[in-house]
């Protein structure tokens, strides 16, 4: 969207900066955080980059893994399945 002087966006009451510190923490919430040298950050990290649903590429680029999942026995998807 258009940026106004301000830094929000067209037609909204939202900052610009709010919409990308919410983005980031979604990222972070599925994206396992990996330093400089190639080796996965020790930290607190949430339980859902552990599924592996999106990678970071190089560039800063994000891709969604879609396709089996091994670690998922099926009767976990079916119940969650049946729950939601």
């Amino acid at each position: 969207e258009e940026l106004r002087e301000t830094g929000r966006l067209a037609n909204s009451r939202i900052a610009k900066n709010t919409v990308d510190r919410d983005a980031e923490c979604f990222v972070r919430t599925y994206v396992t955080k990996t330093s400089r040298r190639g080796t996965i950050e020790d930290g607190l990290e949430s339980p859902f980059a552990e599924l592996g649903l999106i990678a970071s590429m190089a560039g800063g680029a994000l891709q969604f893994r879609r396709g089996p999942k091994p670690s998922l026995p099926d009767e976990v998807f079916a119940f969650a399945l049946v729950e939601f």
